[in-house]
C-alpha cells in the first residue's frame, strides 16, 4: 500500500492511512489477534457484526425510499410546451 504525501501535508495523508487501513479492516484484524478468541466468541462476534450490517443496509434502504416516495414527478418539458400551448 503507498500513501502519497501532497503538498508537504502528512496529516492529510494519515488521515488517508488510516481511512485505507479501516476499509481493509487491518486495524480490526491486528487487534482481534492480540488475544486468544475461541471459536464461538468468534461466531458470537461475526452474527453480531452481521445484524448490525443488516440493520444498517434496511436503514439506508428505509430512507431512500421514502425520500423517492416524497419526491414530486417532474413534468417533461412536452407537457409544459402542450399546456402552454393550449392557453393561447
Amino acid at each position: 500500500m503507498k500513501i502519497l504525501v501532497r503538498n508537504n501535508n502528512p496529516i492529510k495523508a494519515y488521515k488517508v492511512l488510516t481511512r485505507k487501513l479501516r476499509e481493509e479492516g487491518t486495524l480490526q484484524e491486528l487487534r482481534d489477534k492480540r488475544f486468544f478468541k475461541s471459536k464461538g466468541e468468534q461466531k458470537r462476534e461475526n452474527k453480531k457484526r452481521g445484524i448490525a450490517r443488516y440493520k444498517k443496509q434496511t436503514k439506508e434502504r428505509e430512507a431512500l425510499f421514502e425520500r423517492f416516495e416524497n419526491s414530486k414527478p417532474r413534468k417533461s418539458s412536452n407537457e409544459r410546451f402542450r399546456r402552454n400551448k393550449s392557453r393561447t
